[in-house]
């Protein structure tokens, strides 16, 4: 099991695309190694007076739970983007359960509920999580997850959810190719910090914004956000 899953990540690392979270090839592939991850290697197996084989032993199991945890975010993305957000909350949720404190996971989850209209919950879930933070370790919330939960407790957060339907990556995108990869190229760009777009609202510019940061790979990886400056009231 441990020697498939490893060569089905693999595959989907070394497949030429723009994100594996549109590619249906590698979302397979992901899904049937996030199938065979049932829980950390060899976590009851032992051998007597050997700490050779202790340390070993831990250092696989950690490198194996990341990579079921990065597996998993990536197909909680999909589900996303597909609309499918109960799927995206389980995605979410298995991570949770490998690792309780993989603050992304955390915010995947309040997505999932934000999609599937359950604003209270989503809430909930982001007290829990810093009850869970201050009395495990003492800490608080990233300000992404505390911008994520101002944005549900406004309201403003819904739009981010809404996708379109199955065909959009074939369709919403015609004609629209040599902009979108100027986007993601710059988006690339290890010189810059930030790629602001300037566009008439309802001309489908958001759908440019979220694709470019997708197809931008793991150059803008946990670093891509969308912040709508529509409704600001001042310049600052």
């Amino acid at each position: 099991d441990t020697a498939v899953f490893a060569s089905l990540l693999t595959q989907t690392r070394q497949h030429q695309h723009g994100g594996c979270e549109t590619c249906h090839l590698c979302i397979g592939q992901l899904q049937e190694a996030v199938a065979l991850y049932e829980g950390p290697f060899l976590a009851e197996f032992f051998l007597k007076d050997s700490f050779a084989f202790d340390e070993w032993a831990l250092l696989k199991r950690d490198q194996l739970g990341r990579m079921a945890l990065a597996a998993l975010h990536t197909v909680a993305e999909h589900y996303r983007l597909r609309g499918d957000f109960p799927q995206m909350e389980q995605m979410a949720r298995r991570q949770i359960e490998i690792y309780p404190f993989q603050e992304s996971a955390h915010r995947q989850v309040m997505v999932a509920l934000i999609g599937q209209e359950q604003q209270a919950a989503a809430l909930a879930h982001y007290r829990q999580f810093g009850q869970m933070l201050a009395a495990e370790l003492g800490a608080s919330p990233e300000w992404k997850t505390s911008a994520l939960c101002a944005q549900i407790q406004m309201d403003q957060f819904t739009r981010l959810v809404q996708s379109p339907n199955d065909d959009w990556r074939t369709t919403a995108f015609d004609g629209r190719q040599p902009t979108l990869a100027c986007v993601a190229t710059n988006a690339r760009n290890p010189e810059g910090h930030f790629l602001v777009l300037v566009c008439p609202i309802g001309t489908g510019n958001t759908w440019l914004a979220l694709q470019s940061a997708t197809q931008s790979g793991d150059s803008v990886q946990d670093r891509a956000c969308f912040v709508l400056l529509a409704e600001v009231a001042s310049a600052e």
